[in-house]
């Protein structure tokens, strides 16, 4: 399932991050999306610990994991991890359905 997130900042719902939540850890995400990139085409920007920078069509973004500790202030016992992704530049739409493909085949 993949959900959109809106921008607090802008307060723009045209504005939207997309994110997922995987019980995958983050290296094996990492590397995932790493296999993604090259099989979507996808240019390989730069890679840490807990993200991963692309670009496509003159469109850059990130894709990073986090871990899940609280929801609505009640502790998750489960290692539960959110993958989600912020456009840095380029198209908004064509940024939305990039990281939608990517998110749903992880």
């Amino acid at each position: 399932m993949v959900c959109r997130t809106a921008n607090a900042a802008t307060k723009d719902p045209s504005e939207t991050n997309l994110a997922t939540i995987v019980a995958k850890e983050p290296k094996v995400v990492l590397k995932e999306l790493q296999k993604l990139f090259a099989d979507l085409k996808v240019l390989l920007r730069s890679v840490n610990a807990s993200s991963v920078k692309g670009e496509k069509n003159r469109v850059r973004f990130a894709v990073w994991v986090y871990k899940v500790t609280a929801v609505q202030n009640a502790a998750v016992d489960a290692d539960l991890y959110l993958v989600g992704t912020s456009r840095m530049s380029g198209d908004q739409v064509t940024c939305r359905d990039i990281c939608r493909r990517l998110l749903l085949k992880i």
